[in-house]
């Protein structure tokens, strides 16, 4: 029943919110340029031909990041912020907007008899019991999603069921959904029970929650207690939840079986990917991440990157790249998923977690092959320590020039400047070997935060190879599990 009385102190003044009678005591607590026919678009092909080879926060390293024990939180965190400081109506830290390896309950416990102490159930109320640890681990799995969202519209969706509770959170085009199986009490079979909370209601029931929480439902009314703790929590309609992602979930077959998708692998090429897709606002006929024929792909108008791996088989979809803050956070929760998706939803799932995100009809343009002429090896610590540099001093105004005389072990001129904007000039001479079809001098011009971008894939190597081809410098980066690639336009004067 809803209750048009003005609230009690200190709750949400919200028309269609329940609220417990007043013997109880609360306690206080469009896709945008599309191209004129995406099916001439053929697989990504390679960006070079070569059989030679069997202004940010500081670079990362994505193939030693995530790992299947969880990785760096430390590299993690920095890469969340870099990518709020690109989108920054995103960012907002908060206790429970992380979630730590130390906070990830192994394994679902899932519902567990209630403790009801010495007040029987009523015929018309359900109840059931959830371990303290699981309960907390629900609450920082849904607000990796919905931290995005302002307080007052985060609620969540419990769904309880002859199966198990469900609890859902809904942000945008995306959801994320925690299932904790078994059986309540004293819920009719057949019967379903949602109830639209808080997702602040939860949080404060969660760091009070000892060993065992208990919730009991009457009139979509919440009661819930904890050791000697006690509160209400009050409910909101069914309206109020967005619920525009069922429709698109109930499209997607997940009937069909699907490999496992390493996590590793995934997440370390999104992470990658997210650093190179641009805002929709900057460029946003790029504003996407593409997955096709086993190579996923992001670009902007003078760089492109992709990552080739089985663990994209058979995966045809596009997104857009603002869904990587909390989709990364959600990939860190389990080593593995399986991945589904229509034309329009995609969907990841691993035992009790599922999320899902908006797909875009959206092709990115074929790169054209490549075949290289020259490579230049020089060590990469010093090369790095000198991009960097300059993309701190110049931003993006910088422009990078290397600098070879001839063949062999010569030299490396490298200089930074902002094309004559101001007097800012930073200069030096690297150790390097050079190798190739020319003979000459030869002589390199690209932006100085682009090949920042190209870096982050060779940080793992004690040298980093240049290679030239046509007017572009390309790294790569094969790995066991994915071969990464990143190609930055330049100008190149033999």
């Amino acid at each position: 029943m809803t209750n048009d009385n003005k609230p009690v102190d200190g709750a949400l003044d919200v028309s269609d919110r329940h609220q417990p009678d007043q013997s109880d005591n609360p306690i206080s607590g469009t896709s945008p340029a599309e191209p004129p026919n995406p099916s001439d678009s053929g697989a990504p092909s390679d960006f070079i031909k070569d059989d030679r080879r069997a202004d940010g926060p500081p670079p990362i390293d994505p193939t030693g990041f995530f790992t299947v024990d969880g990785g760096s939180d430390q590299q993690f965190d920095e890469f969340l912020r870099s990518f709020d400081e690109e989108h920054p109506e995103a960012a907002e830290d908060e206790e429970f907007g992380t979630l730590k390896d130390s906070q990830i309950v192994k394994g679902s416990v899932g519902l567990l008899p209630p403790e009801l102490g010495a007040k029987e159930l009523e015929s018309d109320e359900i109840a059931f019991g959830i371990s303290g640890g699981e309960l907390q681990t629900i609450v920082r799995t849904l607000s990796l999603l919905m931290r995005f969202q302002s307080k007052e519209h985060r609620r969540c969706r419990i769904t309880i069921t002859s199966d198990g509770a469900a609890w859902q959170g809904n942000q945008g085009n995306g959801f994320i959904e925690y299932f904790t199986p078994g059986a309540a009490t004293n819920l009719r079979d057949g019967l379903t029970v949602t109830l639209i909370v808080a997702l602040d209601d939860l949080k404060a029931v969660a760091r009070a929650a000892r060993e065992i929480a208990t919730f009991r439902i009457k009139n979509e009314i919440i009661r819930f207690s904890s050791a000697r703790f006690r509160r209400p929590i009050m409910t909101f309609s069914a309206r109020s939840f967005p619920a525009h992602t069922d429709a698109l979930l109930s499209n997607v077959d997940l009937a069909v079986p699907r490999p496992d998708m390493a996590t590793p692998t995934v997440g370390s090429a999104l992470l990658f990917l997210g650093t190179i897709a641009p805002r929709d606002e900057d460029e946003p006929s790029f504003n996407v991440i593409r997955i096709k024929a086993s190579i996923a792909r992001a670009m902007r108008a003078s760089i492109a990157a992709q990552v080739e791996s089985s663990v994209f088989d058979g995966l045809d979809i596009a997104f857009r790249p603002h869904f990587l803050r909390w989709l990364l956070p959600a990939l860190k929760l389990r080593s593995s998923f399986q991945a589904w998706h229509s034309d329009k939803f995609c969907v990841m799932k691993n035992d009790n977690l599922t999320f899902g995100f908006e797909l875009v009809p959206h092709e990115l343009p074929n790169v054209p092959a490549k075949s290289i002429t020259d490579t230049i090896l020089t060590p990469a610590a010093h090369f790095l320590t000198f991009v960097e540099r300059s993309v701190r001093m110049l931003k993006n105004d910088g422009m990078l020039t290397l600098t070879s005389d001839q063949r062999g072990n010569e030299p490396l001129l490298v200089r930074a400047d902002d094309e004559g904007q101001t007097a800012r000039v930073i200069s030096g001479k690297l150790d390097a070997y050079r190798d190739g079809q020319s003979v000459g001098p030869i002589k390199v011009s690209l932006k100085a935060a682009h090949m920042l971008k190209g870096l982050r894939i060779t940080l793992s190597h004690a040298n980093v190879e240049l290679a030239v081809a046509g007017n572009a410098v390309v790294f790569e980066n094969p790995q066991n599990d994915a071969k990464y690639s990143v190609m930055v336009s330049a100008k190149v004067t033999l």
